[in-house]
């Protein structure tokens, strides 16, 4: 039989969680991106560049924009592309000349507007108070969204911890044109890791 979690958190056998304050800033992303393997080589949108490019898009905003991988592959289909992100990766590199990255933090600063704006892994980092206010921000910049969302609690940054169809009411109470898309199982062994793409076309 397996010690619990909790148990093994108070034994020392698993890190401490993070309080909410660390994973709201800026500095814990970017130790993050300057020591996280899958935070350098990881982009959820890369293998669902077909279906973002299904509006038509001639200028994209990618919301936590991370290692720019996403950026360099959706830049030789779209005249322009934007990345935001509050922490700088190490892994960005040199961009083509159609890319641009942005520091900022978008529950506050200047969204660019855009044809799309797009996300991966990354709403469900913002606190659950701030998430419609993020959400509607988005949806107001572009004519279309789409976003890729971790439907769990990973740990340590997950803060909005809501089903799929939860997501959805929230999408949906902004916009009717807002559907679910996909969703699936994260990882095999934990089926109840439900990813979800959500998408108004």
């Amino acid at each position: 039989m397996s010690l619990s979690k909790t148990i093994k958190r108070a034994l020392g056998l698993v890190a401490k969680r993070p309080s909410v304050e660390e994973v709201t800033s800026a500095d814990y992303y970017q130790r993050l991106h300057e020591n996280n393997k899958a935070y350098q080589e990881n982009n959820w949108l890369v293998p669902e560049l077909e279906n973002l490019l299904k509006c038509d898009p001639k200028h994209v905003v990618e919301v936590g924009c991370g290692n720019a991988r996403f950026l360099k592959e959706v830049s030789a289909r779209v005249e322009r592309a934007t990345g935001l992100d509050w922490a700088v990766s190490p892994m960005i590199g040199t961009l083509p000349d159609n890319v641009a990255v942005l520091q900022a933090d978008i529950t506050r600063d200047d969204i660019p507007s855009a044809d799309l704006i797009c996300s991966g892994d990354v709403l469900e980092h913002f606190q659950p108070d701030m998430i419609a206010d993020v959400v509607r921000r988005l949806h107001d910049r572009a004519r279309y969204n789409f976003h890729i969302i971790a439907c769990y609690d990973d740990d340590h940054s997950h803060l909005t911890i809501m089903p799929p169809e939860k997501w959805l009411a929230l999408f949906r109470s902004i916009s009717p044109e807002y559907r679910l898309v996909r969703t699936w199982a994260r990882r095999w062994k934990k089926p109840r890791d439900k990813v979800c793409i959500i998408a108004n076309y």
